[in-house]
């Protein structure tokens, strides 16, 4: 607590760069695990792991320094917003066939690499929160998946989900929406999902982990395209938020950038775009959970941005160590999938 007084925290932070505000909760010292600071940094600059001072009592204190996010940088063109597995830069990869014949014989050393032929056919964005317990298992019925604009007509769900996923639980909203823009689905035997609220742009459960018994609440996203009717899903945040006072994640397809540099290419974003969302976020006390890979999630080869997030809510880091949305690459979708990943990763000590 010594330490955790304005002109402190503007001295501390002043190592990494130039503190531009604290959060509500640092501010009124009512959630004292860590203190949180926004600090405006130099893209290029090092991002320190720790950082040291000399206390009241001369004695070096180490301060470990936990980043809600970092930009990517390509170690191929050095150019930011991808990493090197994805650079447009690095060639085209060849297309080669092998010929019929013998199959043992090895191809020539300058002959590339053989792929398959790629399928153009579209496919749902998909957004999942995994297991939450400490096992290091990948299994399929540990996820709690959350599907976009599946493109699945309302006579076809139930035989698609009995046959795609059998013996698990789904909720939609095809009741307000006819084209089912949100779907989610769990293992009965993993969680136990609650459905809180339900509408054309949302859908917010409270979940239950069975064999944890950690209790969280998730609402999965879709903005419409239209920025005037995007209005009601701020507001239903909003709403929610009002009598909130647990563990919330949300997430999905907010069509709405939140910064003017969330865009490479298209139109310019003009202020009043973006305002409502940013009033919104700041309104519901929301913060962007650290990300990894990709900094831009949908593309269509001549626009890149950043419209599908995943958002949590001061009270998270009390049910999980230490969590991060992977945006992994697009493949048959214009958008990326994002999984949440949980690490054994300690929270920083504080020494405030």
């Amino acid at each position: 607590m010594k330490y955790w007084g304005v002109e402190s925290l503007t001295k501390l932070g002043s190592i990494l760069g130039i503190l531009l505000k604290t959060d509500h909760y640092t501010m009124k010292k009512t959630l004292l695990q860590y203190a949180r600071l926004l600090i405006e940094m130099p893209l290029d600059s090092m991002f320190l792991e720790y950082i040291e001072f000399i206390n009241d009592n001369e004695v070096l204190v180490r301060q470990q320094v936990h980043y809600e996010w970092k930009p990517i940088m390509c170690t191929h063109c050095q150019m930011l917003g991808h990493d090197i597995l994805i650079c447009k830069k690095k060639g085209v990869i060849r297309q080669e066939w092998r010929p019929e014949g013998n199959a043992n014989e090895l191809p020539k050393e300058d002959s590339g690499p053989i792929i398959e032929p790629y399928s153009k056919k579209r496919c749902s964005k998909s957004y999942c929160c995994t297991s939450l317990g400490r096992q290091k298992t990948r299994k399929t019925n540990q996820l709690l998946p959350g599907l976009l604009e599946t493109k699945i007509k309302e006579k076809n769900i139930n035989s698609i989900a009995v046959r795609t996923m059998p013996g698990w639980n789904w909720i939609h909203n095809f009741s307000h929406n006819p084209k089912g823009r949100i779907w989610i689905a769990w293992k009965p035997n993993i969680y136990n999902v609650e459905l809180m609220s339900l509408t054309e742009r949302m859908i917010h459960c409270y979940v239950i982990q069975l064999h944890s018994s950690k209790k969280f609440y998730i609402s999965f996203i879709y903005g419409v395209n239209h920025e005037s009717q995007r209005h009601v899903l701020w507001q239903d945040l909003t709403v929610i938020t009002a009598h909130m006072n647990s563990v919330w994640c949300i997430l999905g397809d907010f069509n709405s950038v939140l910064y003017k540099e969330d865009r490479i290419g298209g139109e310019e974003i003009k202020d009043h775009k973006i305002k409502e969302f940013a009033a919104c976020i700041e309104t519901c006390e929301l913060t962007e959970m650290q990300s990894t890979r990709a900094c831009y999630s949908w593309t269509n080869k001549t626009t890149w941005s950043r419209i599908d997030r995943v958002f949590i809510n001061p009270y998270w880091p009390l049910l999980a160590d230490f969590t991060q949305a992977a945006y992994l690459s697009n493949s048959l979708s214009e958008h990326t999938p994002i999984p949440i990943q949980f690490h054994d990763a300690p929270k920083p000590k504080s020494i405030f």
